[in-house]
């Protein structure tokens, strides 16, 4: 199944099936898909605009285990979602249920877990902040639980469709009014990054409440 516009992809990869978007009306499409080899890997192509390509081709040859893989970003001039050529992004496929869809089926997690995964979520923030982005979509849907060789879980990011470049004076610094975002400060220091909140782990502190108590 290649689709439309897509037909120089065939070559290279099994394109199997388009993956549904949560949200109607969506115009960029998702599609599954494995590279034309032998090699056992599951890849994303994930449709995005000319601004967007920009923030995925700078995590590009960058691995963090936090944040899913870019391995690609192509431009298609046949294929126009929106103005002007559409880009894919061809990303590492993410075997596990969202944060979201773990909360639904076993409800709150003890502090342990919740404290593993933010760690988790953290340690891919700041991984994404030194390359100079912030994620700007930190929520369940966007986490998905990939488990490891050992068997447990590790929470990995994905999609920066909102992503934007993080430029010195131009963001928000929110005031610390909960031990959420204290705690987030604290974790920063020890990591050595500046002492700020912005936006992501303002997100993420709303994020590990909702881990807590579920209410999704």
């Amino acid at each position: 199944m290649i689709p439309s516009g897509y037909e120089s992809l065939s070559e290279e990869f099994q394109i199997v099936e388009a993956l549904d978007s949560p949200y109607p009306g969506k115009k960029f499409r998702t599609y599954l898909a494995y590279p034309d080899t032998t090699a056992p890997m599951s890849l994303t192509l994930k449709e995005i605009d000319a601004k967007r390509a920009k923030v995925y081709q700078a995590f590009l040859g960058k691995y963090h285990p936090g944040i899913a893989t870019v391995y690609e970003v192509r431009e298609f001039h046949d294929v126009c979602r929106v103005d002007g050529p559409t880009h894919l992004a061809v990303t590492e496929f993410i075997y596990g249920p969202s944060l979201y869809e773990y909360l639904l089926e076993h409800g709150p997690l003890c502090k342990e877990e919740a404290l593993c995964y933010a760690s988790q979520i953290a340690d891919g923030l700041i991984f994404m902040h030194k390359q100079g982005f912030i994620h700007k979509d930190i929520k369940p849907d966007n986490i998905i639980l990939a488990k490891g060789k050992d068997g447990t879980y590790v929470a990995k990011i994905i999609d920066f469709g909102i992503a934007r470049e993080k430029k010195t004076g131009k963001y928000k610094r929110f005031p610390l009014n909960n031990k959420l975002k204290l705690l987030i400060r604290e974790y920063l220091k020890e990591k050595g990054i500046d002492d700020f909140i912005d936006l992501d782990m303002v997100e993420l502190a709303d994020l590990s409440k909702e881990q807590r108590s579920s209410v999704i």
